[in-house]
C-alpha cells in the first residue's frame, strides 16, 4: 500500500479479545473489525451524540457507531448495547491532532475530518493487533490497496478523505486468519445504497466505508472464504430527530457500519446484518 505506516498496538489493549483490561465483565467482543456484523440477532439503540472539537467518550457497555460526518463539519454518532456482557473499550472523539496517533491503540471502526479536526470511533483490540495507515492513492487504487493490505492480513476497517489525501486504516490480528477476501467499490452520493446492497449480497461484511476524494466515496467488504449472504439498508435521520427508524432496524439485528450526511441537518447512516 502506498506510504503505508505499520505498528503494533500497545499491549494496554488487553491481552484477551477485545478486552480494555479495566474490568469489564463477560465474554470476549466480537472482533471489531467487522463492525458487528451478524454477531447478533438484535442491539438496542441508545442515545445520539454529536460532535464537536474536544469530544470524548469512552464505555465498556455501549458501542459507539461509525461515525456521520458532514462537508461543513457535522458529525453525528449513536450507540448501541449488544444482548449480552462483554468485555471491550468502545471510543468516540474529536480532536485536533494527529488521527493516526489517537487510532494506534484501538481499531477504528471510522475516520473522518472535516476543516481542522478528525472525528474517529474506535473498539479495543487484542494485543496481537498490528495496525497499518497508508496516505494517497485515488479512486481507482482502492480495489488494489485493499488487496495488498489483506494479502499481508489486514482488514480495511476505515477510509477518509482529510481534504488533500485518502487515508486508510487496516489491522491485522496474528491469532486471525492470515488473508481474507476483498472488494472494494466507489461512487458518488447517489450510488451508495446501491453498492453497499450489492457488496453484502454477496457474502461481505462491510468493513470500511468513506470518502476516497472530496465526491467520491469508498465501500470495502471483507470476508474469511465462502460467507453467507448479507443484506445491507440505509436509515435517513434528522439531527436530533426520531430515530425509531435505527431503532427498529437494530432490533432486526442491523449493526451500523458507515454514515454520511446528506445535509447539515440529515444524517444517512448504512447499516448491514
Amino acid at each position: 500500500m502506498r506510504g503505508a505506516v505499520v505498528v503494533a498496538l500497545a499491549a494496554a489493549c488487553g491481552g484477551s479479545s477485545n478486552s480494555s483490561g479495566d474490568g469489564a465483565a463477560g465474554g470476549a467482543a466480537p472482533d471489531p473489525r467487522f463492525k458487528w456484523v451478524g454477531a447478533y440477532s438484535s442491539y438496542t439503540t441508545g442515545v445520539q451524540y454529536v460532535g464537536g472539537n474536544g469530544v470524548d467518550f469512552t464505555s465498556t457497555m455501549d458501542v459507539y457507531s461509525p461515525a456521520a460526518v458532514g462537508s461543513g463539519g457535522e458529525a453525528l454518532v449513536f450507540d448501541f448495547a449488544p444482548p449480552a456482557t462483554l468485555a471491550f473499550t468502545s471510543a468516540f472523539s474529536e480532536a485536533a491532532g494527529s488521527a493516526q496517533a489517537a487510532a494506534m491503540g484501538e481499531v477504528a471502526t471510522s475516520l473522518a475530518f472535516t476543516s481542522s479536526d478528525y472525528v474517529l470511533t474506535a473498539q479495543s483490540a487484542n494485543a496481537t493487533t498490528t495496525a497499518q495507515f497508508s496516505y494517497g492513492g485515488s479512486a481507482g487504487d482502492l480495489a488494489s490497496d485493499v488487496a495488498m493490505a489483506s494479502a499481508n492480513g489486514y482488514v480495511t476497517t476505515a477510509i477518509a478523505f482529510d481534504g488533500t489525501e485518502r487515508v486508510l486504516a487496516a489491522y491485522a490480528d496474528s491469532t486471525a486468519a492470515a488473508t481474507y477476501d476483498t472488494v472494494a467499490q466507489t461512487g458518488d452520493v447517489t450510488e451508495i445504497a446501491t453498492l453497499t446492497s450489492s457488496i453484502a449480497g454477496s457474502g461481505y461484511a462491510i468493513t470500511a466505508f468513506g470518502q476516497v476524494d472530496a465526491t467520491t466515496f469508498g465501500v470495502v467488504g471483507t470476508r474469511e472464504g465462502s460467507a453467507a449472504t448479507h443484506d445491507a439498508t440505509t436509515v435517513t435521520l434528522s439531527v436530533g430527530g426520531n430515530d425509531s427508524a435505527l431503532t427498529d432496524a437494530q432490533m432486526q439485528g442491523y449493526a451500523v457500519v458507515g454514515g454520511y450526511f446528506s445535509d447539515p441537518l440529515t444524517a444517512v447512516f448504512v447499516l448491514e446484518r
